[in-house]
């Protein structure tokens, strides 16, 4: 990705929830493999939904990584999301297990409340890419401590992002 295209989809991270979708409306709840469609109200007769896979401690339910993508200016974005305090100089990070393409780090948008989250913008390569096995999802809690590695399953993934979109 550029600098260019980077800085952009930095500044339009914010407005995220403010985009209505422009593909025909998915129900609240479809799930697609281990994802699932998560839709809110963000005015009158305007929906965003977004393809969401969240992974929690069993014992406090506190998160440990949601990763999602919702719509920046009609196209998919990867937004990833970390407990507040995470490093932020380590970066965070995805892979696709046994793929020979090098990691891809997401750009840290903001910390607000209690995630701090970063985002990458999907193109159909990347959607193709992410449609099938598991992705490695990683990002450091706090300096000098263990990475946070986690893997999230992909079936459905390319299912529920053209559900979204009405296919890419």
């Amino acid at each position: 990705m550029n600098r260019i295209a980077t800085l952009a989809l930095a500044a339009l991270l914010p407005a995220a929830g403010a985009l209505a979708q422009t593909a025909a409306p998915v129900a609240n709840g479809t799930a697609f493999g281990d994802w699932a469609i998560r839709c809110q109200a963000i005015g009158v007769q305007q929906t965003q939904c977004n393809l969401v896979q969240e992974l929690s401690l069993a014992d406090t339910g506190g998160l440990v990584a949601r990763v999602l993508v919702t719509e920046l200016q009609g196209a998919p974005a990867l937004i990833g999301h970390v407990p507040i305090g995470a490093y932020l100089p380590s970066g965070m990070v995805y892979q696709v297990e046994g793929d020979d393409t090098p990691q891809r780090e997401m750009i840290w948008q903001r910390c607000l409340g209690n995630i701090c989250e970063g985002a990458l913008a999907l193109d159909d390569a990347e959607i193709e890419r992410l449609s099938q096995g598991t992705m490695l999802f990683g990002y450091r809690p706090a300096p000098g401590v263990e990475p946070v590695v986690v893997r999230m399953q992909l079936d459905g993934f390319g299912d529920g992002v053209a559900a979204i979109f009405g296919g890419n």
